[in-house]
């Protein structure tokens, strides 16, 4: 799926829909190399072959002059993006079954982009759109370490109007 694909899912076809845009803070960071050794096990790869797989698709964690003691997933690694998301996928199951959840009365889209979560529904409370994140914080805190991104969340509400005949967007 292209992000392009992600947004015209989002939108979908009710007026006045409620947008939450969420980023991962950290996302290939908090991919540690027991996670990924976890991911290559469980697709029946051997211990020692799972070993070597992690070598080369992880790298310490931090900057090259003062790099820290543990290993997580590359950035720009053709693996890393993979690797990552199916990390990810116990997380990104519980953030949609929560969803679902919470927002099965209000024409609800969720698409997850690589490390951008873009949930919509149409007409759901403000309040509840909020309370919503927090709980995908908490669930992100508890599968991978990571978060929220405090920078990026973002809540609007998006009026949709029907374009009229001969009218340019």
């Amino acid at each position: 799926m292209s992000n392009v694909i992600a947004v015209k899912q989002l939108l979908g076809y009710e007026k006045k829909r409620v947008l939450l845009a969420l980023d991962i803070t950290r996302f290939f960071e908090n991919v540690e190399m027991f996670k990924v050794e976890y991911f290559y096990r469980s697709k029946n790869c051997s211990p020692k072959i799972s070993k070597v797989l992690c070598r080369l698709s992880c790298v310490k964690r931090g900057p090259k002059y003062d790099p820290e003691d543990i290993y997580s997933i590359a950035r720009g690694f053709s693996t890393s993006t993979r690797l990552a998301v199916w990390s990810y996928i116990t997380a990104f199951y519980r953030i949609h079954d929560l969803v679902m959840k919470k927002l099965k009365k209000y024409d609800l889209r969720i698409a997850i982009f690589i490390d951008d979560i873009g949930i919509s529904a149409s007409g759901a409370p403000q309040d509840l759109m909020e309370s919503l994140e927090e709980d995908i914080n908490n669930i992100l805190k508890f599968e991978s370490r990571g978060g929220l991104s405090r920078r990026k969340p973002h809540l609007g509400v998006e009026r949709r109007t029907k374009k009229k005949k001969g009218e340019n967007v």
